[in-house]
């Protein structure tokens, strides 16, 4: 009876039994094996970071090599994301390991359906491509141990560092689901949801929303993960992978009550995170079993933007606190704290402690504190359920030096994304003074003095990618932590106050200006900060990419790289494309992937 009921369901146009699977072999050069569709390389080198992979069918003509970038697995092992090629491969050739463990893997044929996604939950949901429909079923992708539960406080954004081509998206979350589980050992695969770069939505890990993952670098819990499938360290991810995105963390967020634009306590890894974060800004505590370059660093310097996109899908209230210039920190005296509403007509409910009150006028909200007449104290004020730690100087203290959220940025034009390690930053806060002084996660740091208000600073070139935290300290007393994110590139051209770049022109060595114009042909220098990966041979074993648009036209990219004499500082020298009319030019720097904001160059006859 069991057989008759197994071939009625092999039968039924759609389901498919043929269980993903993956063979392990110990050697460095595989020949006429089995077929296969992927790879995932282990190791026991700790000193080894990255491995390069090539495949071929025939033994004769190979595939380009993959760099393959390892993150520990266990204490023992380092491994790398998903390699996949295809169909039909039976060779494969591994460089830069010794003793290399790899798994083929076979993830088997795709259901006939191929699966459209349905909405899993509500109207709200978006579609959702179900396990049953990517072909892992109780039958195929069987689960050892019964599912976890959490409350989600925060939502991260990964990706696979796979490829970012495929012909068969399914096969490729299969094959995820092989690496994950008999390569790495988990219960499961590692993510809740995942998302093709036709922006298809993936259901991952089983047990429904609010089931713990294996993603976040050994501190999941209160963590949502969804992996864009691909690699973006140098390429963009397509606008339908975004829109998807960015559609299902509003989903998230309004399913947890979460503030998108917000930050909050991650109680596991005992960090200040935002509540959209990528992998990698589990990295900075002790309690991570990893650190790990993902989502790549053209993925997280877009999550500013994500943010925002989530938060105008959103029909919950939502509010963001501070402005620049403004710290939560409070100073003896009675000082506001300016609380935007994003939902005008919303109803604000706010808790906080008696010297604590909320002045309400529309969609505006002011927090003011009372005097303080003691020590320094500090208080949780809930905001429409997000959380906002305010501290207070006591009686006999200056106001506490502070620094502003989203306070520390590039110093070449303010730009609110990350920062490059290696770069020029500026940090705005309140209270500063010449003896105000910083610490980088709790080690000084050397920072000049500017005004009451700004601080500058070179980032040291070893600070590690995600997030990280300044304190700052005057006469002895030391404000509390801010966090401000960090990744590999980031371009950004200095430029004045119009925006025209600070730019030379080669020909006579003058500054460009309107009335000292570049000859169209010619050549002429920029000068950006943020350029730190160019020189960074972690990032596929070679330097990175860059070029540059003058008008929207390709420019010569003659070099980038460090100025002479200018710490921190980029010169970019490039030809303004020939048989431009005289006039003013946009200017668009990309370094990895990654564009500036516009400066504007002037062109002459």
């Amino acid at each position: 009876m069991r057989l008759l009921l197994f071939i009625v369901l092999l039968a039924v146009p759609g389901l498919c039994y043929a269980r993903p699977n993956g063979t392990w072999i110990h050697s460095r050069t595989i020949r006429d094996a089995a077929p296969f569709h992927a790879v995932g390389v282990f190791w026991r080198e700790p000193a080894i970071s990255s491995v390069r992979v090539r495949a071929s069918t025939d033994g004769r003509n190979w595939t380009a090599w993959a760099v393959a970038r390892g993150e520990r697995v266990d204490a023992a092992r380092t491994g790398t994301g998903l390699i996949y090629f295809g169909e039909g491969f039976r060779f494969l050739a591994v460089e830069g390991v010794s003793d290399p463990e790899v798994l083929l893997i076979d993830p088997g044929p795709s259901p006939a359906s191929g699966g459209r996604g349905k909405r899993i939950e509500s109207s709200a949901a978006p579609q959702v491509v179900t396990r049953a429909e990517w072909g892992c079923t109780p039958q195929t992708c069987p689960v050892k141990d019964a599912p976890i539960y959490t409350t989600v406080t925060h939502l991260i954004v990964h990706h696979t560092d796979g490829a970012n081509a495929a012909a068969d998206w399914p096969a490729v979350v299969r094959s995820i689901w092989v690496l994950h589980v008999q390569g790495n050992g988990w219960n499961d695969i590692g993510y809740n949801y995942l998302i093709d770069p036709n922006g298809v939505l993936y259901e991952g890990r089983a047990g429904g929303d609010g089931v713990v993952g294996a993603h976040f670098s050994g501190v999941n819990s209160g963590t949502m993960g969804v992996a864009l499938l691909g690699t973006y360290v140098d390429q963009t991810p397509p606008e339908r992978m975004r829109a998807t995105l960015a559609d299902m963390l509003a989903w998230q967020a309004e399913k947890w009550s979460l503030d998108p634009a917000g930050e909050s306590l991650h109680a596991s890894s005992g960090l200040l995170l935002n509540v959209v974060s990528g992998h990698r800004d589990a990295g900075l505590s002790p309690k991570a079993t990893s650190t790990t370059e993902c989502p790549g660093n053209t993925a997280y310097t877009l999550l500013p933007a994500l943010r925002d996109a989530v938060a105008l899908r959103m029909t919950t209230c939502i509010r963001v606190v501070g402005e620049r210039n403004q710290c939560l920190p409070f100073g003896g005296d009675d000082r506001l704290v300016p609380v935007l509403i994003r939902q005008p007509g919303c109803e604000a409910h706010v808790s906080a402690p008696d010297w604590i009150t909320a002045e309400i006028t529309g969609s505006a909200m002011r927090l003011r504190a009372a005097p303080n007449s003691g020590e320094r104290r500090s208080a949780v004020v809930s905001v429409n359920g997000q959380n906002v730690t305010i501290a207070q100087a006591s009686a006999a203290e200056q106001s506490l030096s502070c620094i502003a959220q989203r306070g520390t940025v590039n110093a070449a034009d303010f730009d609110q994304r990350p920062v490059a390690a290696g770069s020029l930053l500026t940090v705005f806060g309140d209270n500063f003074t010449p003896d105000t002084t910083l610490a980088l996660n709790g080690k000084p740091v050397p920072a000049q003095y500017a005004a009451a208000n700004q601080m500058n600073l070179l980032l040291p070139a070893a600070t590690a990618i995600g997030t990280n935290y300044f304190t700052t300290t005057t006469s002895g007393v030391t404000g509390p932590p801010t966090g401000f994110w960090v990744t590999e590139a980031m371009p950004a051209i200095f430029a004045d106050a119009q925006r025209h770049a600070i730019a030379i022109n080669a020909d006579d060595s003058s500054l460009n200006t309107p009335s000292h114009p570049a000859r169209a042909g010619s050549a002429l220098t920029v000068y950006v900060t943020g350029g730190g990966a160019v020189d960074n041979t972690a990032l596929h074993n070679a330097r990175s990419s860059w070029s540059a648009t003058v008008g929207g036209n390709a420019a010569g990219a003659l070099f980038l790289g460090l100025a002479p004499s200018i710490a921190g500082v980029y010169q970019a020298n490039i030809v303004v494309p020939a048989g431009l009319a005289a006039g003013d030019y946009p200017l668009l720097v990309t370094v990895n992937g990654v564009a500036a904001r516009e400066a504007v160059i002037s062109v002459g006859p």
